[in-house]
């Protein structure tokens, strides 16, 4: 009987962190060629940019990641915005970009350059 509570405890407590924390909403993404720089916003509404926030981005050209950024607070209380630059990017090549909640969850979009 108490392995039956504890594992009903355990999945409770896990719902509820689902509920509250959750993966980006959307993620949008502008590539500037002349500059050679990309500038991602995710959305992700958050109470507390400390606690709850984008964690990392992951950005993969042509299925090769190139770079994974790591944040510590997130930009804002709607967003994280940020701006990287991509030297060897060209016309035709596919950006995945990913990210993940430092609670729950991650999305990802794609774009053609």
């Amino acid at each position: 009987m108490k392995t039956i509570k504890f594992i009903s405890l355990g999945l409770l407590l896990m719902v509820s962190m689902s509920l509250m924390a959750h993966p980006p909403k959307k993620i949008e993404a502008k590539y500037n060629a002349e500059k050679k720089t990309i500038q991602i916003t995710l959305n992700h509404d958050v109470k507390d940019v400390a606690a709850h926030f984008i964690k990392t981005v992951i950005i993969s050209v042509n299925g090769k990641e190139v770079l994974t950024k790591s944040i510590e607070k997130q930009s804002s209380l709607e967003n994280e915005d940020i701006t990287i630059e991509l030297k060897d990017v060209k016309s035709g090549d596919e950006i995945v970009i990913t990210g993940v909640c430092n609670k729950f969850g991650k999305k990802t979009m794609k774009m053609k350059i």
